[in-house]
């Protein structure tokens, strides 16, 4: 695959993972005391090692540790925080350029060859959602505005919207990884239908800024999205050949 030497790359994934039963039952084992943090660890170590060495079979080229140590994607880091206020406001006008300070503020001293992405979620327990609406709002500051190194983007269903919103992407060496397949559910997308929508998102930018992956990951919680650990693997491939494929 082409002009692709830095993440995220043409074939990417947000990054949990089915969690093995094995795991489950250690998890389970520890919080009653019957297996110590110790014991828990090992177990983890090595099916994450194996599941590392699963995704590089599949060709991936970023792999990940499938947040084989979280229960949650957001709670288990957020419990960790000390010092930070929530504060809520009646106006939601001005949230998006406040963020985008907050972010590039972050942002500002992180090494040159570090990429940072981020994800844009509309809720993923156990295949359900909680949101909806297309990225027009806030397309602009998000991909114009903000220091992010690339945006995994939900595209799986109409309630993300229209590609429309992609023209505010910077020529250059920003990426948006359309999230075109679904993580929610097994069966496996059409590769004419993938291509297709991949066409027609480069109506509004540069298909060489563009990767593919599923909507959101397969785990976003320990108790997992309604699928198969087969078809997770198979998604997954999907994508390695689709996107060898396309940018080949």
């Amino acid at each position: 695959m082409t002009g692709n030497a830095l993440p995220p790359f043409r074939a990417d994934h947000v990054g949990s993972l089915l969690r093995p039963e094995e795991l489950k039952t250690a998890r389970a084992a520890y919080e009653a005391e019957e297996l110590d943090a110790d014991g828990l660890r090992q177990v983890e170590d090595r099916l994450i090692r194996e599941v590392v060495a699963k995704q590089e079979s599949l060709g991936l080229r970023a792999v990940t540790d499938g947040e084989f140590r979280r229960s949650w994607w957001h709670f288990d880091f957020l419990a960790g925080l000390e010092g930070v206020e929530l504060v809520r406001g009646d106006d939601p006008d001005p949230l998006p350029a406040i963020y985008r300070d907050m972010i590039n503020h972050a942002l500002a001293a992180k090494p040159d060859d570090m990429m940072i992405t981020t994800h844009v979620c509309r809720g993923n327990f156990r295949s359900s959602w909680i949101a909806e609406g297309g990225y027009e709002p806030v397309a602009e500051i998000l991909l114009g505005g903000t220091d992010y190194d690339g945006y995994f983007l939900e595209y799986d269903t109409d309630r993300a919207g229209g590609f429309e919103p992609l023209r505010f992407l910077p020529k250059g060496q920003k990426r948006v990884v359309l999230g075109l397949l679904t993580s929610k559910f097994g069966e496996l997308e059409d590769r004419e239908m993938i291509e297709k929508r991949i066409e027609e998102a480069s109506q509004y930018a540069d298909r060489d800024q563009f990767c593919l992956s599923p909507q959101c990951g397969f785990a976003s919680t320990e108790e997992g999205n309604v699928l198969s650990h087969e078809e997770q693997w198979n998604k997954l491939r999907f994508i390695v050949e689709t996107a060898e494929g396309v940018w080949a």
